[in-house]
């Protein structure tokens, strides 16, 4: 049996932190993404190395692992649009992560792998245009399960 060393960040951890710096990335407003891109911790940085990222003053982490409908999505949009204009925060003051894991973290990810996985009709979820399994991922594609779409709604 293997011991991991307690100053080396496990590969899972490792993932993670990527895979959080890519959503923080992905639910950035415009202006926020214009004050820098979040940088992922690499294997060699220091376990929680992810979240001196987060350079914003108001921070929010958005969990979710069972709701595959874009809701975390939308509450993350939510809260950066909402801290600018209640409290006057700047763009770029707010940084938001999304931890999406279970079968919610297919959220994030590529049409193409959605389309190799056939992740639509693994988990059920629908084109919105044709009314097919997705063969696209609704939820970064501008589908009716956006929150930009939902917002509309």
């Amino acid at each position: 049996m293997t011991t991991s060393e307690p100053d080396r960040p496990s590969g899972r951890r490792t993932f993670l932190a990527r895979l959080s710096a890519a959503a923080a990335a992905f639910v950035a407003t415009p202006a926020a993404a214009a004050a820098g891109p979040a940088r992922a911790a690499s294997a060699g940085d220091e376990p929680e190395a992810w979240l001196t990222a987060l350079t914003g003053t108001h921070k929010q982490l958005f969990h979710s692992h069972d709701r595959l409908d874009g809701t975390v999505l939308f509450q993350a949009e939510h809260f950066v649009n909402t801290y600018g204009k209640a409290y006057g925060v700047a763009p770029g003051q707010v940084s938001v992560v999304v931890a999406a894991h279970g079968k919610t973290g297919v959220m994030l990810l590529q049409d193409r792998i959605w389309e190799k996985y056939e992740y639509g009709k693994r988990f059920e979820v629908t084109d919105p245009r044709t009314k097919a399994p997705a063969v696209r991922n609704p939820y970064l594609a501008g589908g009716k399960a956006t929150s930009r779409a939902r917002r509309r709604r």
